[in-house]
């Protein structure tokens, strides 16, 4: 219970820093109440007078303390001509600092898809000033392919073009990890769809974000 709380505390923080005003504050009770009972809906229980929290399995493995990591995904319809991305910066508490889905027109093969996810990842941090020590994807093919990158290859320009991202922003680290790594940012882009137009997010969770959040949490 306590770190469903910190969540929401640590989201209105970021909200007053970064737009100077606080929310009233039974907006901030009604958006802890709907928060927690979202999150004893997921586990498929309600708190009846227990202090004990169930236990939960983290999926979702936490950057190095003090800093920041990316999770990017892409998602793929080939017969709407569009592909959906979903990317999403957290701390080391598991705080959303920043995130986004939205949509690409276009043809594209599902490598090509990720590809592109992670140029938009890296643009999106490097507009907003972050700075992940760590970016997870959880397309190996795509890992490899930015790792040993030539320029002649078909996506050439793509992967030299996230290269140089990689550098602008200092990221020590890009690696592939496991889907369930990785739910957030495949929610996000396969939600894409599902918007009028581009969604973004930045030092301020919704609670739109906050169901995939938990999502990533519980088993």
């Amino acid at each position: 219970m306590p770190s469903k709380i910190f969540v929401v505390l640590w989201s209105e923080r970021n909200y007053v820093v970064h737009r100077e005003h606080a929310r009233e504050p039974h907006l901030i009770a009604d958006y802890a109440n709907s928060f927690l009972q979202e999150f004893w809906n997921r586990i498929g229980k309600l708190p009846r007078g227990s202090s004990s929290e169930p236990r939960m399995a983290c999926r979702w493995q936490a950057p190095p303390s003090g800093r920041l990591k990316l999770n990017v995904d892409a998602s793929v319809r080939t017969g709407e001509g569009r592909i959906g991305i979903g990317d999403v910066i957290r701390d080391y508490w598991g705080v959303v600092v920043a995130a986004f889905s939205k949509t690409l027109v276009g043809i594209f093969s599902v490598d090509d898809a990720e590809t592109l996810a992670v140029r938009e990842g890296f643009s999106f941090v490097a507009q907003n000033g972050l700075y992940p020590s760590v970016v997870e994807n959880d397309s190996l093919s795509t890992i490899q392919e930015i790792t040993n990158y030539h320029l002649l290859a078909p996506n050439g320009l793509i992967l030299a073009n996230i290269k140089d991202l990689l550098l602008s922003v200092s990221c020590g680290s890009y690696r592939h990890v496991l889907h369930e790594g990785n739910i957030v940012a495949h929610m996000l882009a396969t939600s894409a769809f599902q918007f009028p137009g581009d969604m973004f997010w930045v030092f301020s969770c919704s609670f739109f974000l906050s169901t995939f959040v938990l999502n990533d949490l519980v088993v």
